[in-house]
């Protein structure tokens, strides 16, 4: 299939190329062997020129493909720039908003005993019965 249009696509284009050298041949300012030359090379020229213009059609399709990718990578150091830029507009304002750390930590005061000086155990005796006093 793709052959087939590539013939008609070349037909066409030796037809184009022939044209002005048929009409030089019909106005007798060329002979027959001069036309039957051109009519000999033309079909090679053609299927060079469609060659090159596919060849350009696709490297004009790559070239535009490079250049997207350049521009995405360019808007993805931008964003990402962008990004960090606002993390720290973020850390910042939580600064401003985080009460700040007392500058030397403060003692907390150490309680009392309620007696001034130290307890000692009694010792009791309990009698029989589990009361206090002699037995």
């Amino acid at each position: 299939m793709a052959r087939r249009l590539m013939d008609r696509s070349i037909e066409r284009r030796v037809r184009q190329i022939l044209q002005p050298f048929f009409d030089d041949w019909a106005d007798n300012r060329i002979d027959t062997e001069t036309l039957e030359l051109h009519k000999a090379s033309a079909p090679l020229q053609a299927s060079d020129e469609l060659k090159r213009d596919a060849l350009d059609s696709a490297f004009s399709t790559y070239s535009a493909a490079v250049q997207a990718r350049e521009a995405a990578w360019e808007a993805y150091a931008k964003a990402a720039l962008d990004e960090e830029a606002a993390e720290e507009a973020v850390e910042a304002v939580l600064d401003m908003l985080e009460p700040d750390p007392p500058s030397k930590p403060v003692p907390k005061p150490v309680s009392q005993p309620v007696h001034s000086q130290p307890v000692t155990p009694v010792a009791v005796k309990l009698n029989v019965n589990g009361r206090r006093g002699s037995s």
